[in-house]
């Protein structure tokens, strides 16, 4: 019974991508934690300072496990969700509860920082 979930020889290019892809689940451990802790705030605040918001970000993987890996990420993190992708633009809209900003520029530092460009680089 073969067992193998690769069937080609690995390449320095694969050992890049999963490097890149360890650095990826240090970021969003990180960006989880400090989620967490601003939904902790809003929940326990008296006067929570919200600013709900569909904000769209312009995503730089183009295949569908990059974007899956980002849109679940999104999804996965206190405070945004993915509510649409939009392949063909190279789009995501996210409601965002505590959104700082509507222009994609930050919404991108803010809510993905550097994992929109390592999902692009692990899965292109």
């Amino acid at each position: 019974m073969d067992r193998a979930i690769i069937r080609r020889e690995l390449t320095a290019r694969d050992i890049i991508r999963a490097l890149y892809l360890l650095k990826y689940a240090y970021l969003f451990a990180l960006y989880e934690l400090k989620s967490h802790a601003k939904m902790v705030r809003i929940i326990l605040s008296r006067r929570p300072a919200i600013n709900p918001q569909i904000v769209k970000l312009y995503v730089q993987p183009r295949s569908d496990y990059g974007i899956a890996i980002l849109a679940s990420s999104i999804t996965n993190t206190p405070g945004t969700v993915t509510v649409h992708v939009d392949k063909a633009r190279g789009l995501v809209y996210i409601h965002w509860i505590e959104a700082t900003s509507n222009d994609p520029s930050v919404v991108e530092r803010e809510v993905v920082a550097g994992l929109n460009e390592l999902a692009a680089k692990i899965f292109g």
